[in-house]
């Protein structure tokens, strides 16, 4: 008995099974697996430390009893949100494998708890069990996934008949006819969950309650890691997502939740809990006989080795006065992390007012700060200036440089060793689980991944049978994902021994709804790179893969009739209209409907959710088929995480949310860069710098814009400035003088890199002195009224600024901030940095090298665009723009098709579907979350 809702209904496995055979059948198929093993030098060549960098609240606790030798660091433990903290450890034995189940033990399991110490080890405090958020797993069947067999995921001590059973340990729920010992889930505000599974639900009958009665986390909001393997080495790593009581309500971390007697609430103690794991003879009680661990962490055996470590939040209580009079800003949300770290500080100003920062689209926040309306924000936040038509030439725009940061493709990536013959590769069977740290990736390769070229974009909506007119154009001969793709395998030879964890994730990216800067700036990048402009256009790569043909930039040879890419898209359109049809089954009187791309592959909300979800490795897709639900309707439900040990995901997203969930990110080449031999930069501090470096001035020379055919050296390609953008002629004096002060602040105080509030947080760089000097002259503009100060000529020299280099800023209070240039300004930097700064080009560099025929026509409509504006140094454009505008006005008379949501069928494509794809039914109810 192992205390699962389904065990008393065997005819439901069937489906399960033939779920379980479908899965491997596909991942055979579709992953590279079959491939010989190159040089052994290729295992690990990607690179395994994906530890992050230790911070001054750095701790390192020690293991106890049979795990003495066991040490862990936690890389930090104050200042937190919600974030990724990095759990390493030595000392420990090996994780083994066997056949059934596969990881059989050694290992880790880590949770977050909440609690005053309960007092049962005094060297090394800690919370009680019944406080700790685990045991999610449970909320969903892992079936299609071999893990370990038993409690060893669950809240359950003991089963009547088991040789460890005791009552007296916790609840006992008798509704399953066998008595089961559960441990009890405490929440901080009070309320206890005695059993977490319904023992009698089924989903036909309404009155039998819901299958998950803990409305405090379920298998989607858990961050319990399970399994946390060690390696041969007796080492391991493993990024851990911390919470607060915002993701975590049961928890309450940095929430004024916990009721005290009197009736005052206080924010609860906080505790990350390793309990490490032996071998099935060390843990199972005896007799047993199986060959995985068996017991639940949370059984007195096991919990006896727990350690122990505190966390401390920052408060995520309003941090200024609710209903004070506030300023308004909006804007791009490469500003965000900033703003908000600075906001606490600015708050405690005396005679401050508290600043309110609205994350918008790039372009409403343009429209907004010249909107006349009343309410309308007296500052906004951009990357690329306002267009010059759309401004009062009476009242003209102050540009003040904010932050700097980087457009990255985060990634969450785990080593599945390939298949040789029968066997597993043998040089990667010891790094099997641990992370990939590097990838490279050309201006092409991203292109494929955010055009759903490749083949397993549809793997959850099971397209097969013959494949329609068109799609038979390009669909057939495109390889499944990046781990099948020759040019990635060429970049990335590690993967040639690899298997690809989850096809699907391997062959798109998680990418944002809005439309913003960054989305232009990335596309920019890409058609300005010959190779991906020829692609695009419907050439095949050299190993023969085309462009899905709705994303070609042709019109004669887009599906749709219209050219992709001119102008340049401002968001990430999810263009091909394929679903599924609707289909019949048994016992629901109605179809089910049709699965259509955005259910497969859907949008995240914003650049920091699509790294949180890349850290989950969860993409929100919903193609799972449950046929217990009670209709139709609701048949297709989440997919949940990807689980431990299989985890492939990428994102688009930018460097201060990659630092924050302590993702991977990306090295990029150049547009234009197509030799064997080209470069791969990291957006590590040295990259950003260097990049900002290489930028032009754009349609206002105050304004510099990423240049992404820059030859520079170091200069990563998608490094991306904040401008804080003002009309000061339309705001009063008073009104002047809070948003100089705001951007005096930031460009001073708020340059130095810190996780304190007030400081730069991890993924920026600080400004280079040049930049602050600017930012100084338009705060002085901004408080007087007076026009926008003189900027440099193209061609100017920028002055230099090594790591960490603030200077000494000046509060708007008066008092002075000392540099701290020890602190690490960007979460993955690199030890090169200062000789890449150092090597940087200068401002005399800042030329726009010949960009592809597509990038010219479009940037020549585009406002702020490169070349919009004639400028020094623009080489080989020049003759380019007038034959790439012409072709422009010719393919803008055709009509353009983006971002299509919840489409009808493709015309012959939905007829030839063989199936709707991944229907293992679940024992679930909709959780609360």
């Amino acid at each position: 008995m192992t205390g699962r809702a389904h065990a008393k209904q065997p005819s439901r496995w069937r489906p399960v099974a033939i779920g379980v055979i479908a899965a491997i059948a596909t991942a055979v198929v579709l992953a590279p697996h079959a491939r010989k093993a190159s040089a052994g030098s290729l295992a690990g060549s990607a690179g395994t430390d994906t530890a992050l960098p230790a911070t001054d609240s750095v701790v390192t606790v020690s293991g106890r009893g049979p795990f003495a030798n066991l040490q862990l660091t936690v890389n930090q433990t104050k200042g937190l949100v919600n974030q990724a903290v990095s759990v390493t450890w030595t000392g420990g034995a090996p994780s083994l494998y066997a056949s059934t189940p596969p990881l059989s033990g050694n290992y880790l399991q880590i949770f977050q708890c909440w609690g005053d110490d309960d007092g049962t080890n005094p060297a090394n405090p800690g919370p009680p069990p019944e406080k700790c958020q685990f045991g999610g797993l449970e909320a969903k069947r892992v079936l299609n996934v071999p893990v370990p067999a038993g409690h060893v995921y669950s809240r359950i001590l003991s089963t009547q008949g088991s040789p460890n059973y005791d009552p007296s340990q916790g609840y006992v729920d008798n509704s399953s006819g066998v008595p089961v010992v559960w441990r009890r889930f405490e929440a901080v505000d009070g309320k206890s969950i005695d059993a977490e599974l319904n023992f009698k639900f089924n989903p036909f009958i309404p009155t039998s309650g819901p299958y998950w009665l803990d409305p405090y986390f379920n298998y989607y909001t858990t961050n319990e890691d399970d399994f946390a393997t060690t390696s041969p080495t007796g080492t391991g790593s493993e990024l851990f997502n911390v919470d607060t009581g915002l993701e975590a309500p049961g928890l309450g971390c940095g929430q004024q939740v916990e009721a005290l007697p009197g009736g005052s609430l206080r924010r609860p103690k906080c505790w990350l809990v390793i309990v490490p794991r032996g071998t099935p003879a060390q843990e199972n009680p005896a007799g047993t006989g199986l060959s995985g661990v068996y017991l639940s962490p949370l059984d007195p055996s096991a919990w006896k080795n727990r350690i122990a470590v505190p966390l401390e939040f920052n408060p995520v209580d309003a941090q200024c006065a609710i209903g004070a009079d506030e300023r308004r800003i909006v804007g791009s949300e490469m500003a965000t992390a900033a703003v908000t770290n600075w906001q606490p500080t600015l708050c405690a100003t005396p005679g401050a007012p508290p600043f309110s920062y609205a994350s918008l689209s790039d372009s409403q926040a343009r429209r907004q700060l010249v909107s006349t309306a009343s309410g309308a924000p007296g500052m906004a936040v951009v990357s690329r200036p306002l267009d010059p038509a759309t401004v009062d030439p009476s009242n003209p725009v102050v540009y003040a440089p904010l932050t700097l940061s980087a457009i990255t493709i985060g990634f969450d990536i785990e080593r599945m060793p390939g298949i040789v013959g029968a066997q597993q590769e043998p040089t990667e069977l010891p790094l099997q689980g641990i992370r990939v740290a590097h990838i490279n990736l050309t201006p092409r390769l991203v292109a494929k991944l955010l055009t759903q070229s490749y083949q397993s974009q549809f793997l959850g909506l099971n397209v097969g049978g013959k494949v329609p007119a068109g799609y038979d154009k390009w669909y057939p001969t495109n390889p499944p994902d990046l781990g099948s793709d020759q040019e990635f395998l060429k970049y990335n030879p590690e993967f040639k021994i690899l298997r690809v964890g989850s096809s699907k994730g391997a062959s798109g990216l998680v990418v944002e709804l809005p439309t913003s800067d960054a989305a232009h700036e990335l596309w920019r990048w890409v058609l300005a790179d010959p190779e991906a402009s020829a692609w695009l256009a419907g050439a095949p790569d050299p190993w023969g893969m085309k462009v899905n043909a709705v994303y070609n930039t042709a019109a004669a040879l887009n599906s749709s009739g219209a050219a992709f890419g001119n102008p340049i898209p401002e968001n990430f359109p999810k263009n091909d209209p394929f679903c599924t049809q609707a289909q019949k089954i048994p016992q629901y009187p109605d179809p089910i409907r049709g699965l259509c791309m955005l259910d497969n592959t859907p949008y995240a909300n914003n650049l920091l959710v699509a790294a949180q979800e890349t850290r989950a490795a969860n993409d929100g897709a919903k193609t799972t088929g449950d046929d217990q639900q009670l209709s139709a309707a609701n048949y297709w439900t989440a997919d949940g995480p990807q689980l431990a040990g299989s985890r492939f995901l990428g994102s688009v997203t930018d460097s201060a949310s990659a630092a924050r969930y302590g993702l991977q990110t990306a090295n990029l080449s150049r547009a234009g860069d197509d030799t064997d031999g080209r470069s791969f930069i990291a957006p590590d501090q040295g990259g950003i710098l260097a990049g900002q470096q290489a930028m032009i001035p754009g349609s206002d020379p105050a304004v510099l814009e990423p240049n992404p055919s820059t030859s520079a050296t170091g200069a990563y390609p998608l490094t991306m400035l904040t401008y804080a953008a003002v009309t000061p002629r339309s705001l009063s004096t008073a009104a002047r003088g809070d948003y100089a002060n705001f951007i005096t602040y930031a460009s001073g105080p708020g340059q130095v890199s810190g996780l304190k509030f007030g400081q730069l947080p991890p993924g920026y760089a600080p400004l280079p002195s040049d930049l602050r000097a600017q930012a100084a002259a338009a705060a002085t503009a901004v408080r007087t009224g007076a026009p926008p100060p003189p900027t440099q000529s193209p061609g100017a020299p920028a002055a230099a600024v090594t790591p960490g280099d603030t200077g000494t800023a000046t509060t708007t209070a008066g008092s002075s901030v000392p540099p701290n240039p020890s602190t690490p300004v960007v979460g993955v930097g690199s030890p090169g940095g200062a000789a890449l700064v150092a090597q940087s080009p200068v401002a005399t560099q800042r030329a726009n090298p010949t960009a592809s025929p597509q990038l010219a026509g479009a940037v020549a409509r585009s406002p702020g665009s490169i070349g919009s504006t004639p400028r020094q140094g623009l080489g080989a454009i020049r003759f380019t723009l007038p034959i790439a505008l012409l072709v422009g006005m010719l393919a803008g008379l055709g009509a353009r098709i983006l971002g299509r949501q919840n489409r009808a069928g493709a015309s012959g494509l939905t007829a030839l579907v063989s199936g709707v794809g991944r229907a293992v039914p679940h024992h679930r109810q909709k959780m609360k979350t």
